[in-house]
């Protein structure tokens, strides 16, 4: 990869730890609202649905088949209704404090600061990633990786989304690169390598899980210190 200059990361799923993070939070709003003992419901439990149900509605967000406000509130009242929960107070109160206190989590996956240093040294690096403006901003000033980006484009400000071959145009665009000399890394195999293929860039396909994978274009990793030896 000696022609490469620009690389464009995602961020949840590949540096910022999602579900990490994500538990982390729906852990202490279980507990603030003593689920466990008014509803008779395990803390396990109710994570694994909801993250069920939250990586459905994304799915189906990126093929625009609902909205972004449907997204927000709907995942928890389809957990809460999974469960034969009906409480008006907790729909309105859990999509509100979920949103406040996600993007003030900052786990990362392991050697992510190392790999971005190291990287940042040789090459541009820029950010693509699928989101709302406001909570992408917060994770990423809370986990202190803006400056690491020349670019960070985010979905919502664009109008478009990943695998949308116009929201990687916008991002070659304002980082000044073309897309030949560049490569998206990601965890995501339609929204970040598939799309970024189709567009033309070459693709790092970060699998931590060891998801079943066949696509000779696109490089596999298991861990985010492999890039450090591709680049």
């Amino acid at each position: 990869m000696k022609t490469i200059k620009h690389l464009f990361f995602d961020l949840d799923h590949t540096l910022w730890d999602f579900e990490l993070n994500s538990q982390q939070v729906l852990s202490r709003l279980f507990n603030e609202h003593n689920l466990k003992e008014m509803f008779h419901l395990s803390e396990k439990e109710f994570i694994s649905k909801y993250s069920e149900i939250n990586a459905d509605m994304w799915n189906r967000f990126h093929r625009n088949e609902i909205s972004r406000d449907e997204l927000r509130v709907s995942r928890f009242g389809r957990t809460f209704q999974h469960f034969g929960i009906q409480s008006p107070e907790l729909e309105k109160i859990f999509p509100e404090k979920y949103l406040e206190f996600l993007p003030q989590q900052n786990r990362l996956f392991p050697d992510a600061y190392q790999v971005l240093d190291y990287l940042k040294q040789k090459y541009r690096l820029h950010l693509i990633t699928n989101g709302f403006e406001k909570v992408q901003r917060s994770k990423l000033f809370h986990a202190c990786l803006e400056p690491y980006f020349d670019v960070i484009v985010i979905s919502e400000l664009t109008g478009y989304k990943k695998p949308e071959p116009e929201i990687f145009q916008y991002a070659i665009i304002h980082a000044e690169a073309n897309k030949e000399e560049s490569v998206m890394i990601g965890d995501d195999l339609t929204a970040d390598i598939e799309g970024a293929l189709n567009f033309g860039m070459g693709a790092v396909f970060f699998n931590p899980a060891e998801k079943p994978f066949e696509n000779p274009k696109a490089i596999q990793i298991k861990e985010l210190k492999e890039l450090m030896n591709l680049f």
